[in-house]
Formats: structure tokens, sequence, C-alpha cells
């Protein structure tokens, strides 16, 4: 399987545990953002 990373991906990313959004800050990328979020205090995850 090919990694999603590179070289030059940061560690605190690569390391990181659970779910996480990549996205740049567009109309499109908030529109997945936002409920991500609420979802988190809902449920109180990190």
């Amino acid at each position: 399987m090919a990694s999603l990373y590179t070289g030059t991906t940061p560690a605190v990313v690569t390391n990181a545990k659970g779910l996480h959004l990549i996205t740049s800050s567009t109309p499109n990328g908030n529109e997945v953002q936002i409920p991500l979020e609420e979802l988190k205090d809902i449920y109180g995850l990190e």
C-alpha cells in the first residue's frame, strides 16, 4: 500500500491519531470541516 505522506510531511501530521481532514480554506473545504467540528464537540472527541 502506498503511503499518503511524503518526506516533507510534518511529524505532527504523520504521527497523529484519529480522523484528520486535510483541505484548503475554500468554501468546499469548509463545507466538510464545519460538520466535523460540530460532531467533535457533540461526542467530546479530539
